[in-house]
């Protein structure tokens, strides 16, 4: 069915909020966002500043740990931002089930995702995110222990043939921790 044909409904829906990865914008993502919400979840895509292509670009990019705090912080900001009572507005007819919001994104967009259940940086996880998903996750860099805090359903999407983020480095070693 089209995007624009979508009917308003009582039920509450889940929520998804995206994370573009590294030198991403949101728009890069619209047609799985637009076929997510054509299935019935509401999608936020919110640009992570400090890590967008303009940002690397024109050299206004940030280092690793303060992107990483501040994609944990659009997060954060994003779902209390849809959550909020004046959303119900902004929502109209839609309204979010606060038990079913999830984070996913691509490659360093799927480290956020992960980051967000767990908490990086001294900064804690939101505890509203009951799933995560990371296509092609960024994960290299995250220690044993932080994957073992990981307690809410898990997915990763990995394809073996990736060069910017193989198996090898960043699918094989998650997967090892989260199996034990």
């Amino acid at each position: 069915k089209a995007l624009n044909a979508a009917q308003p409904t009582s039920q509450r829906l889940p929520l998804i909020i995206w994370s573009h990865g590294r030198t991403g914008l949101r728009q890069n993502y619209s047609q799985l966002c637009e076929a997510l919400a054509e299935n019935g979840f509401i999608v936020a895509v919110p640009d992570h500043p400090g890590d967008t292509l303009t940002d690397w670009l024109t050299g206004k990019n940030v280092d690793d740990q303060t992107n990483e705090i501040q994609r944990l912080g659009d997060i954060s900001f994003t779902i209390d931002q849809l959550l909020a009572p004046q959303a119900e507005t902004l929502l109209s007819e839609f309204a979010i089930n606060t038990d079913r919001v999830y984070v996913a994104g691509h490659s360093y967009g799927g480290l956020t995702a992960i980051i967000s259940s767990t908490g990086m940086h001294g900064v804690q996880p939101d505890r509203r995110v009951r799933a995560i998903a990371g296509a092609q996750a960024y994960t290299r860099t995250l220690p044993d222990d932080l994957i073992r805090r990981i307690n809410v359903p898990t997915l990763l999407l990995v394809g073996s043939g990736d060069v910017t983020t193989p198996p090898s480095s960043d699918a094989d070693p998650i997967w090892n921790v989260l199996s034990s």
